[in-house]
């Protein structure tokens, strides 16, 4: 980032603030209190980085219940910021302004941007962090879309028989239509299908790297970051061992779907397998197909059929299957409880032991989900 000066920014934000200030006098017993919860949630740590780390406010905490309490006055008042287990709240006595002690915060935020950045790169090249784990909801969505492409292609088949015949009578000529459900329902569930298989390759990309890091082949936040804007291909490439027959096959078939799926999405769905213009030929309409190389876009005619949604679900399936056999198998107990990553554990060998077994990594995920549970309840 550019010239950074925090002192420069500890005094823009403390005069943003003002005539907020550290308290000069201590709480008085007996006072009735009252709460202000006007503030957004996610204003707790931005609150907290300021007043605690910037400014250097005192502060109490954790403690049963409760993340942090700043003690702060303003116009003679003393008032306290509290995050505690049902959100952010203003303390404040009987005739306080806590949406003036409220303002002054906002205030200081504003100001505080410089020191956010600085502290966000800070945090980027630290071991301190935790890579978000959405493993559940987007696997969720795949088996939500597969189960329903599935439903509806049964119901086309179940209904191919039905038809209701409308007749129309415009002077002395009567028309009939025809109408049939299932035409109609074939083209959901191929639509649903489709979005089924997107969904899989969102989960994929997801878990895969979550896997890199289990495994060990990635460590640093840097180099899951770059991991994260690699391609698919790449991703696999790190986690699969493709010496091993069972595995290139599986990777071999998923990129071929990769391939068609990416063309047919990402190039405004012309057709599958890049079918994007149809060439005016001695023998009729002959498909022109575009393949993308990143550098030039190329042409060529023809092309194989596309896969049928059932036969990709297959290879899917077989996928998952070699993603979750050997010595991947610890990372799966950890990656299903929907953990978040904490690359504390990698850098001290916590996960590298617990990858040597199941039972390892069983052991280390109840540990997890008691201290999980514990921080949820804020029971410091």
């Amino acid at each position: 980032m550019k010239m950074f000066s925090i002192e420069q920014v500890r005094e823009n934000t403390q005069r943003a603030i003002t005539p907020l200030r550290k308290p000069t006098s201590k709480r008085k017993r007996g006072q009735q209190v009252e709460k202000y919860k006007g503030i957004p949630h996610h204003y707790y740590y931005l609150i907290y980085f300021m007043m605690v780390d910037l400014l250097e406010f005192d502060h109490m905490g954790p403690g049963e219940k409760v993340a942090y309490i700043i003690p702060v006055e303003h116009e003679g008042i003393r008032y306290c910021i509290v995050y505690a287990k049902f959100g952010m709240k203003i303390e404040y006595p009987k005739g306080g302004d806590p949406e003036k002690v409220f303002r002054c915060l906002e205030k200081g935020i504003r100001a505080a941007k410089p020191y956010y950045k600085w502290r966000a790169e800070q945090a980027a090249n630290s071991v301190n962090l935790n890579l978000i784990s959405r493993t559940r909801e987007l696997w969720d969505k795949y088996q939500y879309l597969r189960k329903k492409s599935k439903l509806l292609a049964q119901e086309a088949e179940d209904r191919k028989q039905e038809h209701t015949v409308k007749e129309t009578v415009r002077g002395a000529i009567t028309i009939r239509t025809v109408d049939a459900s299932s035409p109609s329902l074939r083209r959901e569930a191929r639509w649903t299908g489709e979005s089924a298989i997107e969904a899989f390759f969102a989960w994929s990309e997801h878990v895969l790297v979550h896997v890199a890091v289990l495994l060990g082949r990635v460590n640093t936040a840097k180099e899951i970051a770059d991991l994260v804007g690699s391609d698919w291909a790449q991703k696999c490439k790190l986690v699969f061992d493709l010496t091993k027959s069972d595995e290139k096959e599986a990777f071999d078939n998923i990129l071929n779907v990769r391939r068609e799926l990416r063309n047919y999405v990402a190039h405004g769905s012309f057709g599958k397998d890049g079918a994007m213009f149809n060439f005016h030929s001695g023998v009729g309409a002959v498909p022109l197909k575009i393949i993308d190389k990143k550098t030039q876009l190329e042409f060529t005619f023809g092309g194989r059929a596309s896969l049928p949604n059932n036969q990709i679900f297959e290879y899917i399936d077989a996928f998952q299957d070699v993603l979750w056999a050997d010595t991947r198998a610890p990372a799966k107990v950890y990656i299903e409880n929907d953990l978040d990553l904490i690359l504390t554990l990698q850098h001290d060998g916590t996960y590298r032991q617990a990858m040597s077994s199941v039972q390892s990594m069983e052991e280390l995920v109840d540990h997890l989900h008691h201290q999980s549970d514990r921080a949820i309840n804020m029971d410091f």
